[in-house]
């Protein structure tokens, strides 16, 4: 929780993010196929309560992919998606 001052009255914002594992899933991309991958629901809630502009409540739901020893593969947020398009060592000049 975050208390401002907005035109010299108090704002208070309050943030919350909750993430539950939806389950294991197989996930193919143009970077490869991966087994094992974490499908995470994330669930943020933002509160605004201001004499002000008054009381203001955004909540959103999303998607992540995580893969073993490789980090988020995909994601899906709103009409924003993502996925990885490649991954691996680079070389030195390459």
């Amino acid at each position: 929780m975050d208390t401002l001052q907005f035109h010299n009255q108090p704002l208070y914002r309050f943030n919350s993010l909750r993430g539950y594992v939806e389950g294991f899933v197989t996930v193919k991309l143009s970077s490869g196929t991966f087994k094992n991958v974490y499908r995470i629901r994330f669930e943020s809630c933002e509160e605004i309560n201001s004499t002000i502009i008054g009381d203001l409540l955004i909540e959103e739901t999303y998607r992540e992919w995580y893969a073993p020893d490789i980090g988020m593969i995909k994601s899906k947020h709103d009409d924003e998606n993502w996925e990885l398009s490649s991954y691996g060592k680079v070389e030195d000049g390459n």
